[in-house]
């Protein structure tokens, strides 16, 4: 947090200078806040060891040029924190901006170090944009703070000076209401003349407000304190803000802003030889307006490549259309005033129209400002078939309505005259943006091993177009067939990919074809295994979100129409009758419907979107109609035969487990009876006592080695999911001794880190002693791991697999008790045995087995950690 409020950067250096960064004492009409005491400080929840404790936003618009000051003030709580506590950076621009440093201060055990006047800073010019084409001139003050301890707490105030003159000396500005980390105290304070009228908007609802007007002079405040971090689910819509802001504008409404942009699109294109030549070239004419509007449109996209030079006024401005035109770039407000300069040559009239990336429609619900936007795009009038177009979009084909729409929701007409905030039509599609026809031709062999010759057709429409084509501009048929082969793996185990897949491109035509060949395989015997008609395309845009409640909206995304169609063909016809489910709601439509027609059996499915979000409200329901949904994509068939039909519960699958039950029943029942008469009773029962006959016994060592080694056997049949009675045959003998051998190496080590924790407890025990015991008191989870085994009938990879039939449930339930139940009571059974050999209490063992292990896991921990936290530091 502390590098957005100060100053965000993460690109490289593109060069520096040493300078003197002027160091004043803050204005006179800046007041101090408070911070907070240290009961609330330590209330604070700190984050990546910093606690965050002040951040002071004030504002004068008393003098010529606006003054912000900013304050921040933090504690170091841990070394974790260290590296961003001492990195100052301020960032300003520097073509209207200056900086003045008024205090650094490092505040240790009470006493404050003052550092401003003795620090480095070196100016910085960094773009973070230049990868995207964009150079905004932005600057960075930067220093290294000396000697920052855990424990100390950073002081930094400094004012920015200016404003970007583009805005003709009008306020314009938004501060963000709170964080991703906590913060003890928050201020936005603005002070202006009572002869300038300043609006302002607050979105949030723990901050109070404050005003005074004296002197000729509006003092305005908004305070918070005890701001809790922002925690943001995940898909947010672009239009929402969870963290609220606190807006101003000496706008009076949108029309001002309008009135304001206006003028800085009122250039034309001069006429000349490089205007005619264009004009020319590109076929414009007023005898064809729709056709002039595409290849001016197609020229300015593909043409003149995107780059913004905004450094000043261009932040906002746009160049001259005849520079643009001459230099071949420019960025969206450049390329837009092109666009409207070329086709003004025509006699068509186009509008620039402001809009915003990010917050998209949520724009019109904020305060009318010249700072509310951060895209342009183009509005054309009176021109058959077109509307709104963005000039920044990589060449579009094809006509306007096969196009991708605008998702801005609203956007302000940059021209005089009332409404200029219009709203941007998004058309719901005339046809599937995704269309995906699927064919296979079902076979058996003699051994009932099942194949498909499986074809997919998918066609693109709108902007799921781009994307395909990019694909394949970008790499070869091959290496997009290697990424679609994996993705289908993912829904059918046993599938080859016959050939590259084929892309077919139709710009005029508004779409582009992908066509894929498989070869599918199954075994017909089994009953786990059958072949899946499963709607693959339509399970991307259907996934079942894994919160089970929200708090924020969430985002739909996907196509708003997208069909998938399945047809297998069997020599055998289907047993299969006809049906149609539907799953209707406010945010989507889904219908599956089941066809027969001869051998051909049709899987077809139908998805239409209603609305992009999901309102917290309404989420519960959202979710369980598309867990509904999810249900309906998977259609498993048999060759020839009938669709595979959930099995029920069988006799069996109940029998198992209930035996199982009885059998460790009935051992813990005799061991009951025998707990004074046998040792392999008494340990589970009376492990205390057993303990001290077993020390002295020599048969006690050699039965503890076997029931270890026993233990260790059935461990690696579980950790390597080997099925019994299979085993080894599967296994291998060398994995499953060496993995044998690991654990049994794993449980000596276990014991000498328990005698090491006695040691450190001041208490001496034998290790022979504390092994035997180690492995007698095995004889609980034995005999659980027994009962789990018994209860799945040996098929250890019922744990592995993703979805559970309905008659493994009962055997896994019991397994899964069974097994936790034999670790507990063998966890008690050892340590009631260690203090049996130990002459000490039940307390002092389990102290031993946590501290001897500790020893070994602490520093490994240490070292973990120490690497991440070097690592992302570095």
């Amino acid at each position: 947090m502390l590098r957005w409020v100060v100053g965000f950067m993460v690109a490289a250096s593109a060069g520096h200078a040493s300078a003197a960064l002027d160091v004043r004492p803050a204005p006179a009409w800046v007041t101090t806040l408070a911070l907070p005491d240290d009961a609330a400080a330590t209330a604070i929840r700190a984050d990546s060891g910093l606690r965050y404790l002040l951040l002071d936003h004030q504002v004068s618009l008393l003098d010529r040029s606006p003054v912000q000051y900013r304050r921040f003030a933090y504690d170091v709580t841990s070394e974790t924190g260290l590296s961003e506590a001492g990195r100052l950076e301020i960032t300003f621009q520097p073509d209207y901006e200056e900086v003045v440093l008024h205090s650094v201060a490092i505040v240790r055990k009470g006493v404050a170090r003052q550092r401003a006047g003795r620090l480095a800073f070196e100016r910085l010019r960094r773009e973070t944009e230049l990868d995207e084409g964009i150079v905004d001139g932005e600057e960075t003050w930067h220093a290294t703070l000396p000697d920052v301890r855990v424990g100390d707490r950073i002081e930094l105030a400094y004012s920015v000076i200016g404003a970007n003159p583009v805005f003709g000396g009008k306020y314009h500005d938004e501060f963000s209401a709170s964080y991703g980390s906590a913060l003890g105290a928050r201020r936005v304070r603005l002070l202006h003349p009572q002869a300038r009228s300043v609006r302002h908007r607050l979105s949030h609802p723990l901050y109070r407000a404050s005003r005074h007007v004296g002197a000729g002079i509006v003092d305005s405040a908004w305070e918070a304190s005890a701001l809790p971090a922002v925690k943001l689910e995940p898909d947010l819509p672009p239009w929402f803000d969870a963290f609220g802001s606190i807006e101003f504008s000496e706008a009076g409404n949108w029309e001002e802003v309008a009135a304001w942009a206006q003028p800085l699109f009122a250039r034309r294109l001069e006429q000349g030889p490089a205007t005619r030549e264009i004009v020319q070239r590109l076929g414009l004419s007023a005898s064809d307006t729709p056709g002039s509007v595409m290849r001016a449109l197609a020229f300015v996209q593909g043409e003149i490549r995107y780059t913004g030079i905004e450094i000043g006024e261009n932040s906002h401005a746009p160049k001259f259309p005849g520079t643009t035109l001459e230099q071949r770039y420019g960025d969206c407000k450049d390329k837009t005033l092109l666009l409207i300069a070329l086709l003004a040559e025509i006699g068509v009239e186009v509008e620039p129209v402001l809009v915003h990336t990010g917050r998209e429609r949520g724009v019109v619900d904020g305060l009318p400002r010249a700072t509310a936007f951060n895209h342009v795009i183009a509005r054309v009038l009176d021109v058959p078939g077109w509307s709104f177009v963005d000039p920044t979009r990589d060449r579009e084909h094809g006509a306007a309505d096969a196009r991708a729409q605008q998702p801005y929701g609203f956007g302000l007409r940059a021209v005089a005259g009332a409404d200029p905030m219009i709203a941007i039509p998004d058309a719901p599609p005339t046809r599937p943006e995704v269309t995906v026809e699927q064919s296979a031709r079902l076979s058996l062999d003699d051994a009932s091993k099942g194949r498909a010759g499986m074809g997919v057709a998918t066609l693109y429409r709108r902007a799921h177009v781009t994307g395909v084509r990019a694909e394949f501009a970008v790499g070869d048929a091959a290496q997009v067939g290697e990424r679609y082969l994996g993705y289908m793996r993912d829904f059918y185990t046993d599938i080859e990919q016959v050939g590259a897949p084929k892309f077919l491109d139709r710009p005029d035509e508004g779409y582009a074809r992908v066509d894929e060949t498989y070869q599918v395989s199954w075994d017909e015997t089994d009953p786990d295994e059958s072949l899946s008609l499963f709607l693959f395309q339509l399970s991307d845009w259907t996934r079942l979100p894994k919160e089970t409640r929200r708090a924020q909206p969430m985002r739909l995304g996907g196509p708003r129409w997208a069909r998938q169609t399945i047809r297998a063909h069997s020599a055998g016809g289907w047993g299969i009758e006809p049906e149609s489910e539907v799953v209707d709601n406010a945010h989507f439509r889904f219908e599956r419907t089941i066809a027969i027609d001869g051998e051909e059996l049709e899987v077809a499915a139908d998805w239409r979107l209603k609305l992009d979000s999901v309102a917290p409200a309404d989420y519960v329901r959202f979710r369980k109609d598309i867990a509904a949904v999810r249900d309906l994509l998977d259609f498993p068939v048999r060759v020839g035969g009938q669709h595979v039909e959930p099995v029920p519960l069988a006799a069996r699958d109940v029998l198992w487990p209930i035996g199982a039950t009885m059998l460790v029943v009935a051992f813990f029942g005799w061991a009951w009876l025998f707990r004074a008469r046998n040792a392999f009773a008494g340990m589970v029962f009376q492990p205390r006592r057993t303990a001290a006959s077993l020390i002295a016994s020599d048969a006690g060592m050699q039965v503890s080695g076997l029931l270890i080694v026993l233990t260790a056997m059935l461990d690696a049949c579980f950790a390597l999911g080997v099925d019994l009675p299979a085993s080894l045959n599967d296994l291998g003998v060398g994995k499953g001794i060496g993995y044998t051998v690991r654990a049994i190496v794993s449980s000596l080590i276990a014991v000498a880190l328990v005698r090491l924790g006695f040691r450190m407890l001041r208490t001496d025990v034998e290790y022979s002693n504390l092994l035997r015991i180690a492995g007698w008191a095995l004889i609980p989870v034995l005999v659980g791991t027994a009962g789990a085994l018994i209860a799945i009938r040996g098929s250890v990879s019922w744990f592995d697999t993703e979805t559970t039939p309905i008659g493994q449930v009962p055997g896994l339930v019991a397994a899964f008790l069974f097994i936790m139940g034999g670790l507990a009571w063998t966890i008690v059974a050892t340590a009631r045995g260690y203090a049996s050999a130990a002459s000490s209490g039940v307390g002092r063992a389990v102290g031993a087995m946590i501290l001897g292990p500790a020893v070994i896991l602490l520093p490994l921990v240490g070292i973990g950690v120490a690497i991440a936290v070097w690592g992302s530091n570095g």
